[in-house]
Protein backbone atom coordinates (compact mmCIF):
# COMPACT_ATOMS: atom_id res chain seq x y z
CA UNK A 1 0.00 0.00 0.00
CA UNK A 2 2.78 2.38 1.04
CA UNK A 3 4.56 1.49 -2.26
CA UNK A 4 1.64 2.18 -4.61
CA UNK A 5 1.26 5.81 -2.90
CA UNK A 6 4.35 6.37 -3.32
CA UNK A 7 4.13 5.77 -7.21
CA UNK A 8 1.12 7.52 -7.74
CA UNK A 9 3.04 10.44 -6.02
CA UNK A 10 6.02 9.98 -8.45
CA UNK A 11 3.65 10.04 -11.33
CA UNK A 12 2.03 13.19 -10.35
CA UNK A 13 5.32 14.81 -10.05
CA UNK A 14 6.14 13.75 -13.29
CA UNK A 15 3.57 14.86 -14.92
CA UNK A 16 3.69 18.28 -13.39
CA UNK A 17 7.19 18.71 -14.54
CA UNK A 18 6.03 18.09 -18.27
CA UNK A 19 2.99 20.39 -17.77
CA UNK A 20 4.09 23.09 -15.49
CA UNK A 21 5.98 25.09 -17.35
CA UNK A 22 3.73 25.52 -20.71
CA UNK A 23 1.31 26.73 -18.07
CA UNK A 24 3.50 29.18 -16.82
CA UNK A 25 4.21 30.54 -20.37
CA UNK A 26 0.66 30.33 -21.26
CA UNK A 27 -0.45 32.61 -18.13
CA UNK A 28 2.27 35.45 -19.57
CA UNK A 29 5.07 34.44 -16.82
CA UNK A 30 8.44 35.44 -18.11
CA UNK A 31 10.10 32.25 -19.75
CA UNK A 32 13.05 31.74 -22.04
CA UNK A 33 12.86 33.10 -25.53
CA UNK A 34 8.87 33.27 -25.60
CA UNK A 35 9.56 36.72 -23.44
CA UNK A 36 12.69 37.79 -25.17
CA UNK A 37 11.51 41.59 -26.23
CA UNK A 38 11.53 41.35 -30.37
CA UNK A 39 13.29 45.02 -30.78
CA UNK A 40 12.06 48.09 -32.81
CA UNK A 41 11.75 47.57 -36.27
CA UNK A 42 11.49 50.28 -39.13
CA UNK A 43 10.36 49.55 -42.72
CA UNK A 44 11.55 45.51 -41.95
CA UNK A 45 14.91 46.86 -40.20
CA UNK A 46 16.13 47.36 -36.80
CA UNK A 47 15.93 50.72 -35.56
CA UNK A 48 16.70 52.59 -33.23
CA UNK A 49 13.78 56.04 -31.32
CA UNK A 50 15.11 58.91 -30.34
CA UNK A 51 13.96 62.16 -29.37
CA UNK A 52 15.44 65.33 -29.34
CA UNK A 53 14.50 68.79 -27.72
CA UNK A 54 14.50 71.41 -30.48
CA UNK A 55 13.04 74.84 -29.34
CA UNK A 56 10.66 75.62 -26.59
CA UNK A 57 7.65 74.12 -28.54
CA UNK A 58 8.82 71.80 -30.55
CA UNK A 59 11.12 68.60 -30.91
CA UNK A 60 12.90 66.06 -33.01
CA UNK A 61 11.79 62.44 -33.55
CA UNK A 62 14.63 60.31 -35.27
CA UNK A 63 14.12 57.00 -36.19
CA UNK A 64 17.60 54.94 -37.54
CA UNK A 65 18.38 51.93 -38.68
CA UNK A 66 20.82 50.19 -36.86
CA UNK A 67 22.97 47.13 -37.45
CA UNK A 68 22.78 43.85 -34.29
CA UNK A 69 24.88 45.05 -31.72
CA UNK A 70 25.98 48.48 -32.91
CA UNK A 71 26.29 51.44 -30.69
CA UNK A 72 24.14 54.18 -31.17
CA UNK A 73 24.56 57.19 -33.81
CA UNK A 74 25.66 59.51 -30.84
CA UNK A 75 25.03 63.23 -32.69
CA UNK A 76 22.01 64.31 -34.26
CA UNK A 77 21.67 63.98 -38.26
CA UNK A 78 23.03 66.68 -40.18
CA UNK A 79 20.24 68.49 -42.89
CA UNK A 80 20.83 71.63 -44.56
CA UNK A 81 16.75 72.84 -43.73
CA UNK A 82 18.02 73.66 -40.46
CA UNK A 83 20.28 76.98 -39.60
CA UNK A 84 23.83 75.77 -37.83
CA UNK A 85 22.99 75.20 -33.83
CA UNK A 86 23.89 72.83 -31.36
CA UNK A 87 21.62 70.31 -30.56
CA UNK A 88 21.36 69.06 -27.26
CA UNK A 89 21.29 65.39 -26.96
CA UNK A 90 18.50 62.73 -27.02
CA UNK A 91 16.20 62.97 -24.25
CA UNK A 92 14.64 59.64 -25.19
CA UNK A 93 16.71 56.41 -27.29
CA UNK A 94 14.63 53.41 -27.34
CA UNK A 95 15.50 50.42 -29.24
CA UNK A 96 12.77 47.79 -28.46
CA UNK A 97 15.28 45.44 -26.94
CA UNK A 98 14.60 45.97 -23.76
CA UNK A 99 11.49 47.25 -21.84
CA UNK A 100 9.35 50.56 -22.79
CA UNK A 101 10.54 53.45 -21.30
CA UNK A 102 8.78 54.70 -18.42
CA UNK A 103 5.09 55.60 -18.63
CA UNK A 104 5.74 58.86 -19.48
CA UNK A 105 9.03 60.61 -20.29
CA UNK A 106 9.98 64.24 -20.05
CA UNK A 107 11.31 65.70 -23.37
CA UNK A 108 11.77 69.93 -22.73
CA UNK A 109 8.28 70.93 -21.92
CA UNK A 110 6.62 67.76 -23.94
CA UNK A 111 5.71 64.20 -22.13
CA UNK A 112 5.96 61.27 -24.71
CA UNK A 113 3.53 58.40 -23.85
CA UNK A 114 5.49 54.91 -25.97
CA UNK A 115 3.09 52.17 -27.09
CA UNK A 116 5.44 49.35 -28.21
CA UNK A 117 3.38 47.26 -30.08
CA UNK A 118 2.67 48.51 -33.13
CA UNK A 119 5.24 51.69 -32.10
CA UNK A 120 3.46 54.74 -31.62
CA UNK A 121 4.16 58.10 -30.03
CA UNK A 122 1.69 60.88 -27.99
CA UNK A 123 3.10 63.99 -27.77
CA UNK A 124 1.59 66.35 -24.66
CA UNK A 125 2.16 69.84 -23.69
CA UNK A 126 3.47 71.14 -20.27
CA UNK A 127 -0.43 71.03 -19.39
CA UNK A 128 -1.14 67.84 -20.61
CA UNK A 129 -3.11 68.12 -23.86
CA UNK A 130 -2.33 66.22 -26.96
CA UNK A 131 -0.51 67.70 -29.62
CA UNK A 132 0.07 65.11 -31.95
CA UNK A 133 0.19 60.97 -32.49
CA UNK A 134 2.61 59.25 -34.19
CA UNK A 135 2.08 55.61 -35.65
CA UNK A 136 4.32 53.35 -36.96
CA UNK A 137 4.48 49.94 -39.26
CA UNK A 138 7.33 47.42 -38.34
CA UNK A 139 7.42 46.91 -42.05
CA UNK A 140 6.52 49.79 -43.94
CA UNK A 141 8.55 53.47 -44.61
CA UNK A 142 6.24 56.81 -43.39
CA UNK A 143 3.96 57.35 -40.39
CA UNK A 144 0.10 58.11 -39.30
CA UNK A 145 -0.80 61.09 -37.50
CA UNK A 146 -3.49 62.52 -36.04
CA UNK A 147 -5.21 65.39 -38.23
CA UNK A 148 -8.26 66.26 -36.74
CA UNK A 149 -11.20 67.74 -38.11
CA UNK A 150 -10.34 71.39 -38.19
CA UNK A 151 -8.44 72.71 -41.48
CA UNK A 152 -4.55 71.78 -42.35
CA UNK A 153 -2.41 74.34 -43.99
CA UNK A 154 0.45 73.85 -45.49
CA UNK A 155 2.19 71.41 -48.22
CA UNK A 156 3.40 74.40 -50.29
CA UNK A 157 2.41 75.82 -53.45
CA UNK A 158 -0.62 74.59 -55.62
CA UNK A 159 -2.34 71.95 -55.23
CA UNK A 160 -6.39 71.70 -53.60
CA UNK A 161 -6.83 74.62 -52.18
CA UNK A 162 -7.25 76.34 -49.33
CA UNK A 163 -7.94 73.71 -46.72
CA UNK A 164 -5.62 70.58 -46.56
CA UNK A 165 -7.59 68.35 -44.80
CA UNK A 166 -9.42 65.64 -46.38
CA UNK A 167 -7.52 65.78 -49.51
CA UNK A 168 -4.50 63.76 -51.07
CA UNK A 169 -1.29 65.64 -52.24
CA UNK A 170 1.05 63.50 -54.03
CA UNK A 171 4.54 64.22 -54.27
CA UNK A 172 5.23 66.66 -57.02
CA UNK A 173 6.77 69.97 -58.30
CA UNK A 174 5.77 71.74 -61.39
CA UNK A 175 3.22 73.02 -63.94
CA UNK A 176 0.09 70.09 -63.03
CA UNK A 177 -1.29 70.73 -66.35
CA UNK A 178 -5.29 69.71 -65.33
CA UNK A 179 -5.08 72.78 -62.37
CA UNK A 180 -1.97 74.56 -63.58
CA UNK A 181 -4.64 77.92 -64.99
CA UNK A 182 -6.51 77.55 -61.36
CA UNK A 183 -4.22 76.67 -59.20
CA UNK A 184 -0.70 77.73 -60.58
CA UNK A 185 2.44 75.35 -60.60
CA UNK A 186 3.14 73.01 -57.75
CA UNK A 187 6.18 73.65 -55.51
CA UNK A 188 5.96 71.33 -52.45
CA UNK A 189 6.78 71.28 -49.12
CA UNK A 190 6.58 68.54 -46.61
CA UNK A 191 5.21 70.77 -43.72
CA UNK A 192 1.82 70.88 -42.43
CA UNK A 193 0.09 73.27 -39.97
CA UNK A 194 -2.91 72.36 -38.25
CA UNK A 195 -5.52 74.86 -37.12
CA UNK A 196 -6.01 72.82 -34.07
CA UNK A 197 -2.98 73.56 -32.63
CA UNK A 198 -0.09 71.39 -34.50
CA UNK A 199 2.89 71.40 -37.24
CA UNK A 200 4.73 68.42 -38.84
CA UNK A 201 7.76 69.32 -41.08
CA UNK A 202 9.26 65.95 -42.01
CA UNK A 203 13.12 66.36 -42.56
CA UNK A 204 14.53 63.59 -44.00
CA UNK A 205 12.10 63.06 -47.51
CA UNK A 206 10.24 64.75 -49.65
CA UNK A 207 6.66 62.60 -50.03
CA UNK A 208 3.09 61.73 -50.88
CA UNK A 209 0.57 62.85 -47.85
CA UNK A 210 -3.08 61.33 -48.02
CA UNK A 211 -5.08 63.57 -45.28
CA UNK A 212 -7.95 61.36 -46.01
CA UNK A 213 -10.43 59.04 -43.83
CA UNK A 214 -9.74 61.14 -40.75
CA UNK A 215 -6.11 60.29 -40.05
CA UNK A 216 -2.66 61.51 -42.05
CA UNK A 217 -0.28 59.02 -43.72
CA UNK A 218 2.87 60.26 -45.32
CA UNK A 219 4.75 57.99 -47.60
CA UNK A 220 8.25 58.99 -48.30
CA UNK A 221 9.49 58.59 -52.06
CA UNK A 222 10.81 55.48 -53.28
CA UNK A 223 14.66 56.57 -53.71
CA UNK A 224 14.88 57.98 -50.13
CA UNK A 225 17.60 57.43 -47.46
CA UNK A 226 16.53 54.91 -44.88
CA UNK A 227 14.89 55.84 -41.53
CA UNK A 228 13.24 58.91 -40.56
CA UNK A 229 13.23 62.52 -39.54
CA UNK A 230 10.72 65.17 -38.49
CA UNK A 231 9.43 67.97 -36.60
CA UNK A 232 6.69 67.62 -34.18
CA UNK A 233 5.35 71.51 -33.01
CA UNK A 234 3.19 73.20 -30.38
CA UNK A 235 1.10 75.47 -32.40
CA UNK A 236 -1.36 76.63 -30.56
CA UNK A 237 0.18 80.05 -30.74
CA UNK A 238 0.66 80.42 -34.19
CA UNK A 239 2.98 83.50 -33.65
CA UNK A 240 5.19 81.55 -31.06
CA UNK A 241 5.95 78.76 -33.53
CA UNK A 242 6.60 80.85 -36.62
CA UNK A 243 9.13 82.92 -34.43
CA UNK A 244 10.78 79.70 -33.39
CA UNK A 245 10.68 77.62 -37.19
CA UNK A 246 12.84 81.42 -38.31
CA UNK A 247 15.50 80.64 -35.93
CA UNK A 248 14.98 76.48 -36.67
CA UNK A 249 15.45 76.75 -40.22
CA UNK A 250 17.08 80.28 -40.49
CA UNK A 251 15.38 83.55 -41.30
CA UNK A 252 15.25 84.72 -45.06
CA UNK A 253 18.07 86.87 -46.39
CA UNK A 254 17.45 90.57 -48.02
CA UNK A 255 16.90 90.01 -51.49
CA UNK A 256 20.16 92.14 -53.13
CA UNK A 257 19.02 95.15 -55.11
CA UNK A 258 19.60 93.73 -58.46
CA UNK A 259 17.09 91.08 -57.61
CA UNK A 260 14.30 93.73 -57.77
CA UNK A 261 15.07 94.90 -60.97
CA UNK A 262 14.20 93.50 -64.21
CA UNK A 263 15.47 90.22 -65.73
CA UNK A 264 15.75 89.26 -69.24
CA UNK A 265 15.04 85.18 -69.31
CA UNK A 266 16.33 83.54 -72.90
CA UNK A 267 15.01 80.35 -74.11
CA UNK A 268 16.84 78.16 -77.49
CA UNK A 269 21.06 79.67 -77.30
CA UNK A 270 23.17 79.61 -80.26
CA UNK A 271 26.42 80.72 -78.82
CA UNK A 272 28.83 82.79 -76.25
CA UNK A 273 28.90 85.17 -78.73
CA UNK A 274 24.89 85.66 -79.29
CA UNK A 275 24.74 85.38 -75.29
CA UNK A 276 27.09 88.67 -75.09
CA UNK A 277 25.48 90.45 -78.14
CA UNK A 278 21.98 90.55 -76.61
CA UNK A 279 24.08 91.67 -73.03
CA UNK A 280 25.48 94.59 -75.05
CA UNK A 281 21.89 95.61 -76.77
CA UNK A 282 20.40 96.14 -73.58
CA UNK A 283 23.34 98.34 -72.50
CA UNK A 284 23.60 100.29 -76.31
CA UNK A 285 19.88 100.95 -75.64
CA UNK A 286 19.56 102.19 -72.31
CA UNK A 287 17.21 99.83 -71.55
CA UNK A 288 17.36 99.03 -67.75
CA UNK A 289 17.91 95.05 -66.70
CA UNK A 290 19.98 93.32 -63.91
CA UNK A 291 20.26 89.77 -64.75
CA UNK A 292 19.73 87.71 -67.47
CA UNK A 293 18.06 84.16 -67.14
CA UNK A 294 19.63 81.16 -69.63
CA UNK A 295 17.13 78.00 -69.46
CA UNK A 296 18.35 74.42 -69.59
CA UNK A 297 18.35 71.78 -72.47
CA UNK A 298 15.28 70.15 -72.92
CA UNK A 299 12.88 72.87 -71.27
CA UNK A 300 14.34 74.22 -74.53
CA UNK A 301 16.29 72.88 -77.53
CA UNK A 302 19.14 74.15 -76.65
CA UNK A 303 20.56 75.69 -73.28
CA UNK A 304 23.08 76.40 -71.04
CA UNK A 305 23.72 73.06 -69.90
CA UNK A 306 24.02 69.12 -71.26
CA UNK A 307 20.36 68.24 -70.18
CA UNK A 308 17.30 68.01 -67.95
CA UNK A 309 19.46 67.52 -63.95
CA UNK A 310 22.26 68.75 -65.52
CA UNK A 311 25.08 71.38 -63.93
CA UNK A 312 27.41 70.91 -66.64
CA UNK A 313 27.90 74.07 -69.38
CA UNK A 314 26.91 73.24 -73.12
CA UNK A 315 29.96 72.59 -75.43
CA UNK A 316 27.51 73.58 -78.14
CA UNK A 317 26.89 76.88 -76.48
CA UNK A 318 29.91 78.01 -74.87
CA UNK A 319 32.94 77.57 -77.52
CA UNK A 320 35.25 79.22 -75.28
CA UNK A 321 35.60 78.98 -70.99
CA UNK A 322 31.99 79.21 -69.50
CA UNK A 323 33.84 81.05 -66.91
CA UNK A 324 35.58 83.84 -69.20
CA UNK A 325 31.94 84.16 -70.77
CA UNK A 326 30.38 85.02 -67.40
CA UNK A 327 33.18 87.03 -66.07
CA UNK A 328 32.42 89.20 -69.87
CA UNK A 329 28.72 88.99 -68.56
CA UNK A 330 29.45 90.58 -65.20
CA UNK A 331 31.38 93.13 -66.48
CA UNK A 332 28.67 94.35 -68.08
CA UNK A 333 26.90 94.86 -64.78
CA UNK A 334 24.57 91.86 -65.57
CA UNK A 335 24.29 88.68 -62.98
CA UNK A 336 24.04 85.25 -64.25
CA UNK A 337 21.21 83.20 -63.38
CA UNK A 338 20.71 79.17 -64.39
CA UNK A 339 17.09 77.49 -64.80
CA UNK A 340 17.31 73.77 -64.01
CA UNK A 341 14.98 71.06 -64.16
CA UNK A 342 15.27 67.13 -63.08
CA UNK A 343 14.60 64.11 -65.67
CA UNK A 344 10.84 63.44 -67.17
CA UNK A 345 8.75 60.72 -65.73
CA UNK A 346 5.39 59.48 -67.32
CA UNK A 347 3.57 58.01 -64.15
CA UNK A 348 1.86 61.09 -63.05
CA UNK A 349 -2.02 59.04 -61.88
CA UNK A 350 -5.07 60.68 -61.17
CA UNK A 351 -7.27 59.21 -58.35
CA UNK A 352 -8.86 56.53 -61.00
CA UNK A 353 -5.48 55.65 -61.97
CA UNK A 354 -5.64 57.15 -65.18
CA UNK A 355 -2.16 58.84 -66.88
CA UNK A 356 -3.36 62.45 -66.56
CA UNK A 357 0.06 63.97 -68.27
CA UNK A 358 2.05 62.18 -70.83
CA UNK A 359 4.18 65.42 -71.21
CA UNK A 360 5.35 68.49 -69.48
CA UNK A 361 4.08 71.63 -70.18
CA UNK A 362 7.55 72.74 -71.52
CA UNK A 363 7.72 70.35 -74.16
CA UNK A 364 5.07 71.81 -76.46
CA UNK A 365 5.94 75.35 -75.01
CA UNK A 366 9.65 74.93 -76.25
CA UNK A 367 9.74 72.22 -79.05
CA UNK A 368 11.43 69.45 -77.48
CA UNK A 369 9.44 66.47 -76.88
CA UNK A 370 10.93 64.10 -74.70
CA UNK A 371 9.67 61.36 -72.92
CA UNK A 372 7.45 62.17 -70.30
CA UNK A 373 8.67 64.35 -67.90
CA UNK A 374 8.75 64.77 -63.75
CA UNK A 375 8.32 68.54 -63.59
CA UNK A 376 9.82 69.76 -60.71
CA UNK A 377 11.82 73.07 -62.01
CA UNK A 378 14.48 74.54 -60.03
CA UNK A 379 15.63 78.08 -61.08
CA UNK A 380 19.13 78.93 -60.42
CA UNK A 381 20.00 82.30 -58.38
CA UNK A 382 23.10 84.09 -58.39
CA UNK A 383 26.68 82.61 -57.22
CA UNK A 384 26.80 83.94 -53.98
CA UNK A 385 22.99 82.90 -53.35
CA UNK A 386 23.02 79.27 -54.77
CA UNK A 387 23.66 77.49 -51.33
CA UNK A 388 20.60 79.14 -49.29
CA UNK A 389 18.51 78.67 -51.87
CA UNK A 390 16.20 75.39 -51.66
CA UNK A 391 13.67 74.90 -53.72
CA UNK A 392 11.24 71.14 -53.86
CA UNK A 393 13.36 69.75 -51.09
CA UNK A 394 16.38 67.64 -51.08
CA UNK A 395 17.24 67.68 -54.65
CA UNK A 396 18.10 71.16 -54.83
CA UNK A 397 20.30 71.12 -52.00
CA UNK A 398 22.03 67.93 -53.80
CA UNK A 399 22.63 70.21 -56.91
CA UNK A 400 23.99 72.71 -55.06
CA UNK A 401 26.35 70.77 -53.26
CA UNK A 402 27.58 69.67 -56.84
CA UNK A 403 28.25 73.18 -58.43
CA UNK A 404 31.16 74.63 -59.32
CA UNK A 405 30.79 78.06 -60.22
CA UNK A 406 33.51 80.01 -62.09
CA UNK A 407 35.51 82.77 -59.92
CA UNK A 408 33.54 85.93 -60.12
CA UNK A 409 35.99 88.94 -61.45
CA UNK A 410 35.22 92.12 -59.21
CA UNK A 411 33.78 95.02 -61.06
CA UNK A 412 33.47 98.71 -60.55
CA UNK A 413 29.87 99.73 -60.28
CA UNK A 414 30.66 103.40 -60.74
CA UNK A 415 31.30 103.08 -64.54
CA UNK A 416 28.92 105.49 -65.83
CA UNK A 417 27.31 103.95 -68.61
CA UNK A 418 26.74 100.32 -66.68
CA UNK A 419 25.99 101.62 -63.32
CA UNK A 420 22.09 102.39 -62.16
CA UNK A 421 20.73 102.23 -58.71
CA UNK A 422 17.59 99.81 -57.83
CA UNK A 423 15.30 102.86 -58.48
CA UNK A 424 16.62 103.51 -61.76
CA UNK A 425 15.83 99.48 -62.64
CA UNK A 426 12.76 99.36 -61.61
CA UNK A 427 11.09 102.59 -63.32
CA UNK A 428 9.72 102.81 -66.43
CA UNK A 429 10.47 106.39 -66.63
CA UNK A 430 13.84 105.25 -67.73
CA UNK A 431 12.76 102.76 -70.20
CA UNK A 432 13.82 104.41 -73.93
CA UNK A 433 13.52 101.67 -77.01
Amino acid sequence: MIRSRRATIVILLGLAACFGQPARAQSGEPSGEASRPVGLRYAGRPAELAVFPCTPHSLRVVIAPTQDGAPAPAAIPDSPIFAPRTWSPAALRWRGEDSVPEKETRVGDFTIRIQARPLSLTVSDSKGRPVQTLRFDDNTTGFAFHTGTRPILGLGEGGAQFDRNGKKFPYFNGQHTPDRSTLGARIAMPYLLGTEGWALLVVSSPGDFDLTNGQGKFQPVANAAAGLDLIVADARDPQTWFTELAELTGRPVMPPKWALGYMQSHRTLESAAQILAEADTFRQKKLPCDALIFLGTGFCPAGWNTGHDSLGFNPKIFDRSPAEVIADIHRRNFQFIAHVTPPPVTSLKDAKGKTIRLAWDGDRLHGTPHAGMSGSIFVGVAPENVATTIMGGQTFTRMCRRITWPSRAPRARAAATNSRSASDSVSPRTIRA
